[in-house]
């Protein structure tokens, strides 16, 4: 129960660029509410619409973490690289593996 509530406390400060865009969520809130919950001070009934949303939301990135920093090109390479497992890479493999993540703009 601490560490969801330290967790939860942590996160209210670090919160995803893509979360932070959402129109007008308030994600101190959120927090407030998901400890509110956590502890047994509200139910989630009783929450408007907006903060029944907020809570949702928070805890969908509670759950999954904070977001990953590395670059959908970086995340792409190590799942290939991931999948070769202890083979050594060839010249054929960086090729492919440039091939398959190669980046949109690219």
């Amino acid at each position: 129960m601490r560490v969801i509530l330290i967790l939860a406390s942590l996160l209210a400060t670090a919160v995803p660029a893509a979360a932070q865009q959402i129109d007008g969520f308030d994600w101190t809130r959120a927090r407030d509410n998901y400890v509110a919950l956590v502890e047994g001070r509200k139910q989630f009934h009783h929450l408007t619409p907006l903060e029944q949303r907020e809570l949702l939301e928070f805890r969908r990135v509670v759950n999954e973490g904070l977001t990953d920093p590395r670059s959908p090109r970086e995340r792409c390479i190590d799942e290939q690289r991931a999948r070769l497992r202890d083979k050594r890479m060839t010249e054929l493999d960086r090729r492919h593996i440039d091939m398959v993540c190669r980046d949109e703009r690219d």
